[in-house]
Formats: C-alpha cells, sequence, structure tokens
C-alpha cells in the first residue's frame, strides 16, 4: 500500500467518524456551498465598476475557493490543516472590511502590513488561538493531530485525521467567519445587483441553515436558542 492509498483509507475512516458525531455536519456544508454557489452565479457577470470592487472581488473569490477547502479537511478531520485555513479567511475578511478606506487600504498594502484584525468584531482572539496553531506555537497544538493510547501503555501520533471533539470547535469557527462573511455578502449584493433582495437569503438562514445548525449541537448557534 502507498502512503496516498493509506491516506485514502484513513480518510473515508474519518469521515466516518465525523458523520457519526455531527450528523448535520456534512449538511450545513452543503448549505453553505449553496449559498456560496449562488452567490457566484449572481457575481460573475459582474463587471468590475472601481478601484474598491478590485480589491473586493478576488477576496470574494479566495474565501468561496478556500472555505470548500476547509469543508473537506473538517469532513475527513484533518484538524490543524482546517484551522489554518480558517485564520486565512479570518485574514480576507479583515482585508475585506478595510476597502471600506481605500486611502488606508492603499497604505497597508504600501508598507506590506497584514490585515488588522480589529476590522473584526472579536476576530482578535479567534485569529490568535488560531495562529498558536498554525505556528505550533504551543505543545498544545500537538494533540490536535489525536493520540491514542497502545496496548503497552505507550502513545502514538496519527499520521492522518481522526475525529475527536476539536473538530467541531473549528468547525464552530469555520461557521462563524462564513455567517460574517454572509453579512457582507449581502450589503456587497445590495450595492451592485439592481434586482437584489436580501429577503430569500435572510429567509434560508433564519429558517433552514440556523434550525439546522442548532440540531447539530455546535457551540457558534447557542446564540440562537432562545
Amino acid at each position: 500500500m502507498t502512503l496516498k492509498e493509506l491516506h485514502k483509507k484513513c480518510r473515508e475512516a474519518a469521515c466516518i467518524e465525523f458523520n457519526k458525531a455531527i450528523p448535520e455536519g456534512a449538511l450545513l456544508m452543503d448549505e453553505m456551498e449553496k449559498f456560496l454557489y449562488n452567490l457566484f452565479e449572481r457575481l460573475r457577470l459582474m463587471s468590475v465598476a472601481g478601484e474598491k470592487d478590485q480589491h473586493r472581488l478576488p477576496l470574494i473569490a479566495s474565501f468561496i475557493r478556500t472555505h470548500m477547502v476547509i469543508d473537506e479537511l473538517l469532513l475527513f478531520c484533518e484538524n490543524i490543516e482546517a484551522a489554518t485555513l480558517v485564520r486565512k479567511q479570518l485574514e480576507l475578511l479583515a482585508r475585506y472590511k478595510e476597502t471600506e478606506n481605500m486611502e488606508e487600504l492603499q497604505r497597508a498594502i504600501k508598507n506590506n502590513k497584514v490585515p488588522q484584525m480589529s476590522k473584526v468584531e472579536n476576530g482578535g482572539v479567534m485569529y490568535g488561538m488560531l495562529s498558536e496553531i498554525a505556528h505550533s506555537a504551543k505543545p498544545e497544538t500537538y494533540t490536535l493531530l489525536v493520540y491514542e493510547k497502545q496496548k503497552n501503555g505507550s502513545f502514538c501520533i496519527n499520521l492522518f485525521g481522526v475525529y475527536d471533539d476539536n473538530i467541531k470547535v473549528t468547525f464552530g469557527i469555520h461557521i462563524d467567519v462564513f455567517c460574517r462573511f454572509f453579512i457582507e455578502m449581502m450589503q456587497f449584493q445590495e450595492e451592485h445587483i439592481e434586482d437584489y433582495s436580501n429577503d430569500s437569503d435572510m429567509e434560508w438562514m433564519k429558517n433552514v441553515f440556523i434550525p439546522l445548525g442548532l440540531e447539530s449541537g455546535i457551540k457558534y448557534f447557542e446564540r440562537y436558542s432562545q
């Protein structure tokens, strides 16, 4: 068996464990990707109108592409890799918010400044935690690889993804960032699509996505439980 074949086999096993632990997980992913696809369909024929859009559209495209990769990594329980890309999503979102002040953005780009997490509400806390994972800043990060105890009492590190409850935590942050992006995209479409109304998107969020999330046990959705 090659390493690639072993990886595929382990991914299949991890996917089964993910679906057992979070039965609504794959459905939530499908719903998010449906929204992103509909967004893409609405925006793909839009002409780039000005300097702000020249920055925003590539950020939107990158966010959508990365989102799909994160979904796959979470489904296969590859947590460190997923968390690292969720960190990238926060950076994209912060950079997108910076386009609200083009003069400030141009200075940041000229001086090679990273996106300001202060642009995202409570973004600094999430970004700090995700950065620790991405940089292996603390030994605790290694536990995300999931250690398994052997019969002789020793522990081995899993080379490939294995489900544990930390997957649900990363999934919750992933959904949090998606929902922030969702809000930005409603405003973006209102500004650029003449016939756009956010009624259908809000109805989807309130009547489909949030109820499904409440069934999932993912902590992010607790804010909607009352």
